[in-house]
C-alpha cells in the first residue's frame, strides 16, 4: 500500500466514523465527496494535496490525490465516488451504476496518476443504513464487484 493509498483509507475511516457517529448525514454524491475532501485535508501528508473536479479532456474526476513538487502537479490517486439511498444492491447493480467511471477511471489512468503502483480508487457508499455497518450479503457482493474490476481499488461501506 502506498502512502497516498493509506491516506485515503485513513480519510474513508473518518468518514465512516462521523457518519455512524451521527456527525455527519449525506444527502447526495456531493455531500460524500465534500465530507471525504474534509477528511483527506485533516490527515494530508505534508507532500500531498486534493484537487477536487479535476478536469481531464472532457471528463471531470471526483478527486485526485496530488503532489506538488517545484510547483508542479503531478495527480497520483483518482478517486470516483458513487452513492445510494439503499442498505444494499447486487454486484450487477452496483456494477451498472459504475460503468461509466470506472471506463472514466481506466481511460485515463496513464495520465491521472504519475505513479505506478497505485491503483485509480472508486468509493461506494450506502446511505440507507441509517448508521450501521454493512450486512455480510452486501460485503459479499461488493467483494464480487471488485473481483469484475481488480485494476481499480474499491472502498464501500459503511
Amino acid at each position: 500500500m502506498t502512502k497516498f493509498q493509506a491516506w485515503l483509507g485513513d480519510s474513508w475511516k473518518r468518514l465512516v466514523k462521523d457518519y455512524q457517529d451521527n456527525i455527519f448525514t449525506p444527502y447526495n454524491e456531493s455531500d460524500i465527496v465534500a465530507h471525504l475532501y474534509h477528511t483527506l485535508i485533516l490527515y494530508k501528508p505534508d507532500d500531498g494535496w486534493v484537487n477536487t473536479q479535476y478536469g481531464i479532456g472532457n471528463s471531470k474526476i471526483d478527486l485526485v490525490l496530488v503532489r506538488y513538487i517545484d510547483g508542479e502537479i503531478l495527480p497520483i490517486l483518482p478517486v470516483e465516488v458513487k452513492e445510494t439511498s439503499t442498505a444494499s444492491k447486487t454486484h450487477n447493480q452496483v456494477d451498472r451504476r459504475i460503468k461509466k467511471d470506472v471506463k472514466k477511471l481506466l481511460r485515463h489512468k496513464t495520465s491521472l496518476t504519475s505513479c505506478t503502483d497505485t491503483k485509480p480508487a472508486m468509493i461506494f457508499f450506502y446511505r440507507g443504513t441509517e448508521g450501521r455497518s454493512l450486512d455480510p450479503s452486501t460485503k459479499k457482493e461488493m467483494e464480487k464487484v471488485q473481483e469484475m474490476n481488480p485494476e481499480i481499488v474499491f472502498l464501500w461501506g459503511p
